[in-house]
């Protein structure tokens, strides 16, 4: 059961990012967003560009790719059948764009989750590495206007991510992957 607090953050949060639903910009960007997220299409296509050119680059983008698509699945499998959460109730309102309804319990997003390890892999320096993190930000808070998701879900699925993310990073060096 969730705590008082968590509570108000979900409640202050979704009230927030219900002052963006409905607008039709902030409605594409969100379906959008999460449409890409969906079973990690957007890291497949990164994954693919980066691939492109043999060498060390396309060994990290293959690892990153294998590893997310291997790993999130199992490690947000298992968070949501320990933790069980119900999805937001008002997540069947109509939608103004089709969207995927997941059967699995919230918490932790699983797109999130996936998104936040596949930028960490993913992501180099300067502007990959703002795009890949702007890219996952944008998949999260997709979760919450859509309302698939508490926002205390995507905080724990991004941070959940991240830290897969960086246990992919170190198996990734000390394989010798990248180099």
């Amino acid at each position: 059961m969730r705590g008082a607090r968590t509570e108000i953050f979900d409640q202050r949060a979704d009230s927030l990012a219900g002052q963006l639903r409905g607008k039709a910009w902030a409605d594409l960007i969100a379906y959008g967003a999460s449409a890409l997220g969906d079973h990690g299409l957007v890291w497949l296509l990164v994954a693919v560009a980066r691939s492109r050119v043999p060498g060390p680059r396309r060994r990290r983008a293959l690892w990153a790719l294998g590893f997310t698509g291997v790993v999130t699945p199992v490690v947000n499998a298992a968070l949501k059948r320990a933790v069980g959460r119900q999805r937001p109730e008002s997540r069947l309102d109509p939608h103004p764009f089709p969207l995927r309804l997941p059967r699995s319990s919230s918490f932790p997003s699983g797109h999130t989750l996936a998104a936040w390890c596949a930028a960490y892999l993913l992501s180099d320096k300067g502007a990959a590495r703002a795009g890949c993190y702007g890219t996952a930000a944008v998949i999260s808070w997709s979760r919450v206007h859509t309302r698939q998701h508490h926002p205390s879900d995507v905080v724990a699925g991004a941070a959940v991510g991240l830290g897969v993310g960086a246990l992919g990073g170190w198996l990734r060096d000390r394989l010798g992957v990248g180099l």
